[in-house]
């Protein structure tokens, strides 16, 4: 087959690519968390949840994450990726590229999916 060379970042499948992630990540969640301290904010290497009992809180401690996250490490986050859940609150002041967002094309999400 033919032969990629890496120019930036780690090989997938690298087994050192999680560890450097984490070192990388930690201080931005960290921040993440003094931005918010009312919210529980969890990561296991690149995806990060944030609980708190209003919706629009657990939303402005992700915000706080994403700025974080690209203030410290300049990492950009993909609100495509991003998923939001709440078994009763409002999320219409969610963008529609949110998936739970009630804009987006598969709705409102039914679950949360588990770690």
């Amino acid at each position: 087959g033919e032969v990629y060379a890496s120019r930036e970042g780690c090989q997938q499948g690298d087994p050192l690519g999680p560890l450097l992630w984490s070192f990388g990540y930690h201080q931005a969640l960290l921040e993440m968390q003094a931005r918010s301290p009312d919210s529980i904010c969890l990561a296991y290497l690149d995806d990060t949840y944030c609980l708190d009992v209003s919706p629009v809180a657990a939303c402005a401690a992700a915000a706080a994450g994403e700025d974080a996250t690209d203030d410290l490490c300049g990492v950009t986050s993909n609100q495509k990726k991003q998923e939001v859940y709440s078994p009763t609150g409002d999320l219409s002041f969610l963008p529609a590229a949110v998936r739970g967002s009630p804009h987006h094309a598969d709705g409102r999400l039914l679950v949360i999916k588990g770690l």
